[in-house]
């Protein structure tokens, strides 16, 4: 016959097992967001100079919100099919807006990039067309 305090015991030890694996899947949660989020970074920088300069514009702008909308319906949906205590919850949203912040500060400075990089492309096209264009016009004085 069990007593009370072996019960006791009984939940307080599988309690700390499920807040030990809950922490396992966190930790490889953010392992597998980290890994994603540096793969996408690379390719989307790898293959931005192949695309037309309207088309990388489109493709940031979708990919931020691809990525806010994701997050959303994530965090969404892990909290209706996981219920947990209010302080768990809570701890639970203060991480998600968190990283919400970083995919979105993320997204934000890939797309300051590209437009600084598309600026930069333009602005010599700008200048050099301007050396031909001032040549063009000394070459007909002199002739």
């Amino acid at each position: 016959m069990y007593h009370r305090t072996d019960i006791d015991e009984q939940e307080r030890a599988q309690e700390q097992a499920q807040a030990l694996e809950r922490e396992r899947e966190r930790e490889q949660d953010e392992r597998g967001e980290a890994f994603a989020r540096d793969y996408a970074r690379r390719d989307h920088r790898e293959h931005a100079a192949n695309r037309a300069p309207d088309a990388a514009g489109r493709d940031g702008l979708a990919l931020g919100l691809g990525m806010l909308l994701g997050a959303t319906l994530g965090a969404g949906l892990a909290l209706l099919l996981a219920p947990a205590s209010g302080e768990d919850t809570r701890r639970q949203l203060r991480r998600g807006a968190r990283r919400l912040y970083a995919r979105g500060s993320d997204a934000v400075a890939d797309l300051r990039d590209d437009a600084e990089r598309r600026a930069r492309r333009l602005a010599r096209r700008g200048v050099d067309r301007g050396r031909d264009l001032a040549q063009d016009v000394r070459d007909r004085v002199r002739v």
